[in-house]
């Protein structure tokens, strides 16, 4: 799907249409992208979340399962990887990205899945969620379900672009904005940030 043709399914779902069509064409960008690339830890706006992530997790056991929900093609869990953590699963809802992050990172495991349908039959004991929310429709939902698959004394990790507005010509794959206060209906909530971009950081815990 071009770019051009996502731009005017999110300028009528951000006007109000949330028919079945829009949705649809919204979630088939994702589906079928075919341009995906390796991301570099060493990124500015990359390594400022891994570190917020890694400071979060110094305490944490080597033996914690990890959920990376909308994961890309592996490179923030890859990171964790490289630092003693083994039991990774990579969710992410593009076959493409699947496809390419198994082959650049085989010793991850990574899962196809949508995280507004996808069910899990386990629990985590750390669950991160980094710049997926802004992407969803109901993002609220989504970390009522990310609560709910920490194990007992888990965590789970979430960060979200700090956005003023909406729009398809700054960002034509952002479709809600998640705010401070919403998030801290879950956890605790800072901003962390790198010489270009700002976040709001939360700390879910089960």
């Amino acid at each position: 799907m071009s770019n051009q043709k996502l731009r005017t399914f999110v300028d009528r779902y951000l006007s109000g249409d949330q028919s079945s069509e829009v949705l649809q064409g919204i979630k088939d960008y994702y589906l079928n992208r075919s341009h995906v690339w390796v991301e570099a830890l060493d990124h500015p706006s990359v390594f400022r979340r891994f570190k917020w992530i890694y400071l979060c997790l110094k305490h944490k056991s080597i033996d914690s399962s990890i959920l990376d929900i909308g994961s890309w093609t592996g490179c923030i869990a890859d990171g964790l990887c490289q630092s003693g953590f083994r039991d990774i699963t990579c969710l992410d809802i593009c076959p493409k990205v699947c496809e390419v992050g198994s082959t650049t990172f085989p010793h991850l495991n990574f899962v196809q899945g949508d995280i507004e349908e996808w069910e899990s039959d386990k629990k985590f004991d750390i669950i991160l969620a980094c710049e997926v929310l802004e992407h969803i429709f109901d993002p609220m939902a989504a970390l009522t379900k990310i609560r709910s698959w920490l194990t007992k004394g888990g965590l789970a990790l979430v960060t979200v672009p700090i956005l003023e507005k909406l729009s398809s010509d700054i960002n034509p794959e952002h479709i809600t904005i998640v705010t401070n206060e919403q998030l801290g209906k879950f956890g605790k909530v800072v901003r962390i940030s790198s010489r270009t971009e700002e976040w709001y950081a939360c700390s879910i815990r089960g």
